[in-house]
């Protein structure tokens, strides 16, 4: 009986490159920058760094997006009431399963995400920004 042959690995296929704009899209940019600065209009950036939650080990930090997408996302999810997609976006995947199991422990797991999230949004934009309409920082 003959050894068996060693088994052939398939080979490791390279990440794919990130697509690069061309020439006239990185001219128009440059466009879109100017107008941009010159209308005075920002789209704003939270910057008070991320809201530990309280209570879980290993520590689980909730950001607030930097990425156009998932602004986008948290946003749309804002505008309708989706506190489970705005805990989605805010959180990373594991730690999202993390803070719902934990919460269904509770009788009241509803109210404490909730409560999660309003204090995530008042971390982020000022004491009361979870509270004014549309859930925007209070003007």
């Amino acid at each position: 009986m003959a050894a068996a042959s060693p088994r052939k690995r398939a080979p490791r296929k390279a990440p794919a490159p990130k697509p690069s704009p061309n020439r006239a899209a990185i001219e128009a940019y440059g466009e879109f920058r100017e107008r941009a600065r010159k209308s005075g209009l920002r789209l704003r950036q939270n910057d008070e760094g991320p809201y530990v939650i309280p209570g879980f080990d290993p520590p689980i930090a909730a950001r607030f997006p930097r990425k156009l997408v998932d602004r986008e996302e948290f946003d749309e999810a804002s505008r309708n009431r989706n506190l489970l997609g705005m805990l989605r976006v805010l959180l990373a995947a594991d730690d999202y399963r993390r803070v719902l199991t934990a919460f269904d422990a509770f009788d009241d797991g509803d109210d404490l995400l909730i409560g999660l999230v309003m204090k995530i949004i008042d971390h982020a934009n000022g004491e009361g920004a979870s509270e004014a309409p549309g859930g925007s920082t209070p003007s």
